[in-house]
């Protein structure tokens, strides 16, 4: 009965004992979910972070490339009107209005700058018709403004090719092109354009190429669990077990007696007493270490090619013959005639 009981007993042990295995495996499942979570996470706010530097750092460019337009448009409309200095005519004849690059950094614009004063700067005086209004309102649109007043009509082509090779548009087209949007003529009370207004107007393309940056992050690729557990394996063992009985046998003599007979028999009466032994088996168990498992990590480094595809803007330039384009100038001589439209 007691063997029975530490038999049941030791079975409930081992079965408390799987338990504890089992709750301490799905802890560590756990656990490794939860590490596996957290990495996760961790990875998805680099990424954000480094969204939002990419955003800022195209917004710097955006605005980089905004100004960078804009100085270029004044510097090739300074470089025109040096050049028409050139050809011996007033400087008090040639009037200009740039945007400028500095107004790049304002969000709104005054519509101050498209009345009153702005006609009397280009034109020598602040009455104006549709011709004048249309450029008014180019000016308001961002564009840079460049007015050559002539006597004559002997420098008129030397002018306009000089603003031809400035990049001079056609104010034609482009009010058509404002027209298709709404536009029905100047409004001296509207505002000027925003900055990313005026970008749009000019429309300017950019050369974009891709590039292929190759990086590293660790993923989970598998790995190890090693259990350990106690198993109960059968064991039969031989012995051999020595047992000691006494033995009393009696054997008639006839004989002479012998001193030592003699002494034994006036003794008299006496006791002899032998001991009997015999041997048990002793079971004696001992832990001995008979295998040991090293358990770690061997890293190995391997080269990958990396194939993948890149894409850049490729721009193709047509040249336009004078048939093509026009000039955005405005020619008035002091006779009082009328402006001269871009051929």
């Amino acid at each position: 009965a007691n063997a029975q009981a530490s038999e049941e007993a030791i079975a409930a042990n081992r079965d408390r004992l799987e338990s504890l295995r089992a709750a301490a495996q799905a802890s560590s499942e756990r656990l490794e979910a939860i590490r596996q979570e957290t990495a996760e996470l961790r990875a998805r706010v680099q990424q954000d972070a480094e969204n939002r530097v990419a955003l800022d750092a195209r917004a710097r460019l955006e605005e980089e490339t905004r100004r960078r337009a804009s100085a270029q448009v004044e510097a090739q409309a300074e470089m025109a009107v040096q050049q028409i200095k050139q050809l011996d005519i007033d400087e008090r004849h040639i009037r200009s209005h740039s945007q400028g690059a500095s107004n790049l950094g304002s969000s709104s614009g005054s519509s101050k700058e498209h009345r009153g004063g702005f006609f009397a700067r280009l034109f020598g005086t602040d009455d104006h018709d549709e011709q004048t209004g249309h450029i008014a309102e180019a000016a308001r649109r961002g564009c840079d403004v460049v007015t050559v007043h002539l006597e004559n009509d002997e420098k008129a082509s030397a002018v306009e090719r000089i603003l031809e090779q400035a990049g001079a548009v056609d104010i034609n087209d482009r009010v058509g092109a404002w027209q298709a949007n709404g536009y029905t003529g100047y409004d001296a009370s509207a505002p000027a354009l925003t900055p990313d207004q005026i970008a749009r107007e000019r429309q300017t393309l950019e050369v974009v190429q891709e590039e292929l940056r190759v990086g590293k992050r660790q993923v989970q690729a598998g790995g190890v669990r090693v259990h350990r557990r106690v198993i109960e394996t059968p064991v039969n063992e031989q012995v051999t077990l020595r047992e000691e009985r006494a033995v009393v046998e009696r054997h008639p003599v006839d004989r002479a007696a012998t001193p030592e007979d003699l002494r034994s028999f006036d003794a008299g009466a006496g006791d002899i007493e032998i001991r009997e032994t015999r041997e048990e088996a002793v079971v004696d168990k001992r832990a001995r270490v008979v295998e040991e498992i090293s358990i770690g990590k061997q890293a190995t480094e391997r080269t990958e090619t990396i194939n993948d595809t890149v894409r850049r803007t490729d721009v193709d330039v047509e040249q336009l013959d004078a048939s093509q384009t026009g000039v955005l100038n405005n020619n008035r001589n002091d006779r009082g005639s009328q402006p001269r439209t871009p051929r």
